[in-house]
C-alpha cells in the first residue's frame, strides 16, 4: 500500500511536500465510526476507527493519506487559510502596504500588550510568552488597527455597487473561510487578506456583499459577482494559491529611528507581504 507501513502497532507515512516544505504525518486511532484527515499546526493528522480490524485500519489510513496528499497538492490554500498567522521577533510585515518591523520585548510583566509607533510594532510580553501568544497579540493589534480601514473599504464598495444596509464589519485571524456574511449583513474578513494583493481582498468583499442580495451560491448570485467583477473566475482561482504562503523579510534587530508609519485610511499601497509561515 502506498506510503504506509505498520510496525509494532505504529503507522508510518512519507512526509508530504507542500510549497517546497515537508509536512509530517501522524495516524491516531480514535473512538469514531469513520476515518478522516486534517491539517493541524503544520502536521497531517489521520484519524482511524479504533474498533475495527487492523487490516481495515491500514486500508482507511492509506486511502486518507492519498486523498489529503492529492488535495494539498491541488489546493493547499484550502488547508492553510484557516491557520492563524504566525509572527516572530525581527520580522518585517506589510499590512495594507505599510511596512512594520516586529520587536518583542520580554519582561516580568503578567500580560502581553502591543502598540505601533515609528514603523515598529512593539510587543511587550511576559518572559514565559511563547510564539503562539506573541502571534495572537500581533494579530489582535493588527485587527484593531485595520478595523476602520476595512469598514471604509466595505462601505465604499457597497455604496458603489450594492446599496445594502450593512451590519458590523469584523476581521478574524482564525477564520476558516476568506469571508462571511451573516443574515444581519455582518461582514467578516480573514486577516490574511490584508497581506496579499488588494484585488483579492476586494473580490472577497464583493463576494460577501453579493450575499446581501442573494444568500445562496446560485447562478443568480454569481451574476451579481460578475456584474461588479467580470473576471471574478480568475481572481477566485488565483486566491487559492496566493493566500497559501505569504513571503516575509527578517532582521535580527529593529532600528528605532525608522520613519513613522500608520495604516492608511484609504488602503493605498496594496500587494503587501508578511509571514512566510502558512
Amino acid at each position: 500500500m502506498l506510503g504506509l507501513s505498520r510496525i509494532k502497532n505504529s503507522y508510518s507515512f512519507e512526509p508530504v511536500e507542500i510549497s517546497g516544505k515537508p509536512t509530517g504525518v501522524n495516524v491516531v486511532e480514535s473512538d469514531i465510526k469513520n476515518g478522516y484527515a486534517i491539517l493541524s499546526d503544520g502536521v497531517i493528522i489521520i484519524k482511524v476507527p479504533r474498533r475495527c480490524a487492523p487490516r481495515r485500519k491500514l486500508e482507511i489510513a492509506n486511502d486518507l493519506y492519498k486523498k489529503i496528499s492529492a488535495a494539498l497538492q491541488k489546493n493547499p490554500a484550502r488547508f492553510f487559510r484557516n491557520k492563524e498567522l504566525e509572527f516572530y521577533d525581527g520580522e518585517i510585515i506589510s499590512p495594507f502596504g505599510v511596512t512594520l518591523a516586529i520587536r518583542v520585548l520580554k519582561s516580568e510583566r503578567k500580560t502581553a500588550s502591543c502598540s505601533i509607533r515609528n514603523g515598529v510594532l512593539a510587543v511587550k510580553a511576559p518572559t514565559h510568552a511563547d510564539e503562539i501568544l506573541i502571534s495572537k497579540c500581533v494579530s489582535n493589534c493588527l485587527r484593531k488597527e485595520l478595523a476602520s480601514q476595512a469598514r471604509k473599504l466595505v462601505e465604499d464598495i457597497n455604496s458603489l455597487h450594492f446599496g445594502s444596509a450593512l451590519g458590523k464589519v469584523r476581521l478574524n485571524s482564525s477564520l476558516s473561510v476568506w469571508g462571511s456574511c451573516s443574515p444581519k449583513n455582518d461582514i467578516t474578513l480573514n486577516l490574511r487578506l490584508f497581506f496579499i494583493d488588494r484585488k483579492f481582498l476586494e473580490y472577497v468583499i464583493v463576494h460577501e456583499l453579493a450575499h446581501t442580495h442573494v444568500r445562496s451560491h446560485s447562478k443568480r448570485f454569481w451574476r451579481e459577482v460578475e456584474r461588479v467583477i467580470p473576471d471574478y473566475r480568475i481572481l477566485r482561482k488565483g486566491l487559492k494559491s496566493s493566500g497559501t504562503v505569504i513571503k516575509t523579510e527578517y532582521q535580527s534587530e529593529v532600528a528605532p529611528t525608522e520613519k513613522e508609519a500608520a495604516i492608511p485610511d484609504s488602503g493605498e499601497n496594496a500587494g503587501a507581504v508578511t509571514s512566510s509561515h502558512p
